[in-house]
């Protein structure tokens, strides 16, 4: 079983990094199903849902869309919901799920952290059971007075965590609700909580006397004791949930046809940037069916190449670009940037951005221990810092720096000598003497080579 600082995701019959037979099961992992439960007859919307990583829980929130947990779901191979009481349910229902999109950030590997982002929706080939209505999400956010409260989690858990037998079987129970986080709800004790098969399942609060499926069944300790975790539903309201919900189910749906009226989001067919299974470049936001690029800060050529669609040239070295963000000067840093930018500024005219503070790092004049750090491809030794070539029509350098000569025409911009070298950013170290020549003549020139064969 996959475990770090004593969490383990609830998942069913497999975890996180795969499947364990039964004798490997470690005897400090062994679960039982829900804790203090009873048996559910009811809930014909939450679902069994089994793909190559195991078994797990499920909520149908659209005719053709279930909720469930991203650890719950291998979007190569697919899932089966089943509706019904139990597995052996006479009258339970199978329905294929060919589609599957988790949280684009999710990372299996970030348990040690709640396993945030653990988060996915199934589309199934047909819709759900004549009967069963979708269970609604609460989309707004969740209040801190809830804490001391109960939210009731349904599950399909085993009966026999040691013996890992009884999977299949649903079941609910109401637990105390401990904390209220940022990404995650925090609940249960040793006498009331969830288990592994219960993962994905719904934690269902009442607002105006209606059930919504307000957490997600998602990570808790070894031997399901304690406080374990809920993925928040409200938090991926906008980047995530209404995209997706909107691309699979309702008027706007990708069908073949280009609605353009009373859409909440663009339809697909319309829209190359909405979702629906291929990723467009040049748009002006995220198109979720593309690759994860570069976060902020992250060095960039093109908007394409960032999160954000948003590469900007730094405001100290214009050769520099990296991924950021649009920002309100006027507001709170913490609340417009995301780190390490740690500026909102306009410079040159440009619309305020989020910048980096001091020296942006790999331009001319950022520490540098190796080539690695530097945009340039070279550091120099001599006061670790990033130099860029100067002269031949070059751009100049800017005032703290010399255009100096390396050999054989080389020339790139560093303290001039007899300089301090104090530029804040910058350390000195010892002179070492002509290899730093050797080095920049070497690199520069090999990059001169390079851009003669793009031409």
């Amino acid at each position: 079983m996959i475990s770090r600082a004593g969490l383990v995701v609830i998942a069913g019959l497999a975890l996180v990094a795969g499947c364990l037979e039964e004798s490997e099961l470690p005897v400090e992992a062994a679960t039982a199903p829900i804790i203090g439960g009873i048996e559910d007859l009811g809930h014909p919307n939450v679902v069994m849902l089994t793909s190559s990583t195991g078994l797990c829980t499920g909520t149908l929130v659209a005719p053709r869309v279930v909720l469930t947990a991203a650890h719950c779901v291998d979007t190569a191979g697919g899932a089966t919901v089943l509706f019904g009481s139990s597995a052996d349910d006479p009258e339970a229902i199978s329905v294929s799920a060919p589609q599957i999109v988790f949280h684009r950030y999710y990372d299996p590997t970030q348990i040690g952290s709640g396993l945030p982002f653990d988060i996915a929706m199934v589309r199934l080939s047909e819709p759900a059971p004549a009967g069963i209505e979708p269970m609604e999400m609460n989309l707004e956010p969740l209040s801190q007075d809830l804490v001391g409260t109960t939210m009731l989690a349904v599950g399909f858990g085993a009966n026999n965590g040691a013996a890992q037998t009884g999977f299949g079987v649903k079941r609910r129970v109401d637990l105390p609700i401990e904390t209220i986080g940022a990404l995650l709800i925090g609940s249960g004790n040793d006498d009331k909580n969830t288990c592994q098969g219960d993962s994905g399942g719904p934690g269902i609060l009442v607002f105006d006397g209606i059930e919504h499926v307000a957490g997600i069944t998602s990570t808790g300790p070894a031997g399901c004791g304690g406080v374990a975790h809920q993925t928040r539903v409200d938090i991926y309201r906008d980047e995530f949930i209404i995209p997706i919900l909107d691309a699979w189910d309702g008027p706007c749906q990708q069908d073949g046809t280009c609605v353009e009226d009373g859409c909440r989001t663009p339809d697909p067919d319309c829209d190359p940037c909405s979702v629906d299974a291929f990723c467009a470049t040049n748009c002006p936001k995220l198109d979720l069916d593309c690759p994860v690029v570069g976060f902020a800060g992250d060095l960039c050529g093109k908007n394409d190449d960032c999160e954000s669609r948003y590469c900007i040239a730094a405001h100290d070295d214009p050769r520099v670009k990296y991924c950021s963000s649009p920002c309100d000067p006027g507001g709170s840093i913490e609340d417009e940037c995301a780190p390490p930018l740690g500026q909102c500024a306009a410079f040159n005219g440009d619309e305020p951005s989020c910048h980096y503070t001091g020296i942006t790092p790999s331009s001319q004049g950022a520490d540098c221990e190796s080539g690695a750090d530097c945009r340039s491809s070279v550091c120099d030794p001599d006061h670790a810092i990033c130099i860029e070539q100067c002269g031949d029509g070059l751009p100049e350098c800017p005032d703290e720096y010399s255009c100096e000569s390396f050999g054989n025409g080389v020339r790139a911009c560093t303290f001039p000598p007899g300089g301090c070298g104090c530029v804040v950013g910058a350390r000195n170290r010892g002179n070492s003497g002509g290899l730093v020549g050797l080095g920049l003549l070497a690199i520069f020139a090999l990059r001169r080579r390079a851009k003669a064969r793009l031409s």
